[in-house]
């Protein structure tokens, strides 16, 4: 079998992987990198099939890996999509209260918020809401101006370009099978082919934590596939919102909740919600994978957080497969709309860790094995974040 040699892999052609390709090519040009990707292209899971939200990072725990990557990529990332002329908007986002509970909510929000050093928020009363979203109507928000839209993809399709034009390699149809760790290298081992690299990151996504146990690591989590369900406005109603606006999330979820976003083509979306999705890749309801459900259900974390929480997956599901339930949960935020508004769009799967005791992880999780960093649970703020984290996660390396 034909072997080729690396200075660094990267396992994943998301836009963390091609983050993480993209820094280490500007701050160590002299190192040979590869991104190895099984798809026959970049960004084709989460990246792909996102809100396209660029995040503030106001939901956040204050001193959190999440809380600090967002709150710099949101700034790197403006500043990327203007230097590359990306299509971007920074639009602004409303967070509305619905009702009491939320409203209580909502000044732990804004705290929370100001001590991550988010700019510009500010609780705002029934008026100002509707100055922002004339249809919106609640009694409390929160205004977060940095917030904006832009399509990820665009985003991956220009880290492709200065990752190639720095003479740096993207492999795709590339699936590996196995890994070999040694003392000063890794053998990621593919069908047809071995790279050796002296490191290697495991940016895999949704099959991180699969790629962890190759290299012979019991990752301290699992990942658990969640379905996520977008509707869209009807073309005529698009001028029905402005911006984008969002729930106050539940504090007890590390789901934002379904809310509606002006993308970057004048649409309007909404979703997704969560519901457990019975294979990582599964785009379509029927989606099942008997590895992926056995390895969901033989996880005690699993039944714990299950047990726990049943009602709530009870009332997903229900959510799932019933347009009218959807629409409700688009009512608390857009009174005026109807289900005639309303059109089934997309359906991404994002990947959330959860721990031994059945807890939802609320903070990305990164471990070690030799010669290797696993970036182990990335969900939203990822992309927002993803030039941060490969920041992050170089510094925590061995490359420096």
């Amino acid at each position: 079998m034909n072997e080729d040699c690396y200075d660094v892999a990267i396992v994943g052609a998301g836009i963390v992987g091609l983050a993480t390709a993209y820094e280490i090519s500007k701050r160590f040009p002299q190192k040979k990198v590869v991104v190895l990707e099984k798809e026959n292209s970049h960004s084709l899971h989460q990246t792909g099939r996102n809100s396209g939200v660029i995040h503030s990072g106001i939901y956040y725990k204050p001193g959190s890996m999440k809380a600090k990557t967002c709150v710099a990529g949101v700034k790197k990332l403006y500043s990327f999509c203007e230097k590359y002329h990306i299509s971007h908007k920074r639009i602004g986002k409303i967070i509305v209260a619905s009702n009491k509970e939320e409203q209580l909510y909502v000044e732990h929000l804004y705290k929370r918020g100001l001590e991550n050093n988010v700019p510009g928020i500010e609780i705002i009363d029934r008026k100002k809401l509707r100055e922002i979203e004339e249809h919106v109507d609640s009694p409390l928000g929160i205004w977060v101006p940095t917030t904006g839209i832009v399509n990820y993809k665009d985003v991956c399709y220009k880290l492709v370009e200065l990752i190639k034009s720095a003479n740096q390699n993207i492999i795709f149809n590339c699936h590996v099978k196995k890994i070999k760790s040694h003392p000063n290298y890794n053998s990621l081992i593919t069908k047809n082919k071995i790279f050796k690299s002296r490191y290697f990151f495991n940016c895999a996504g949704l099959n991180a934590d699969y790629i962890a146990k190759l290299c012979g690591l019991t990752p301290s989590i699992r990942l658990i596939p969640f379905r996520g369900e977008y509707y869209k406005l009807v073309a005529e109603q698009s001028n029905l919102v402005r911006g984008l606006i969002y729930p106050v999330p539940n504090p007890k979820f590390p789901f934002l909740g379904v809310h509606l976003t002006k993308m970057i083509d004048g649409s309007v979306e909404i979703g997704p919600n969560a519901v457990l999705s019975f294979k990582r890749e599964g785009y379509s309801k029927a989606s099942f994978s008997m590895k992926d459900f056995a390895d969901i259900t033989s996880y005690k974390g699993f039944w714990k957080f299950a047990f726990r929480h049943w009602r709530t997956g009870v009332n997903e599901y229900y959510r799932s497969f019933s347009k009218r339930a959807f629409v409700q949960s688009t009512k608390r935020l857009l009174p005026i709309v109807t289900m005639k508004d309303m059109v089934f769009q997309k359906i991404g799967v994002r990947a959330q860790a959860l721990d031994l005791d059945g807890n939802l992880v609320d903070d990305f999780c990164v471990e070690r094995s030799r010669n290797a960093l696993h970036i182990l649970n990335a969900p939203s703020p990822a992309a927002t974040a993803s030039l941060a984290i490969a920041e992050s996660i170089i510094n925590m390396s061995e490359l420096i």
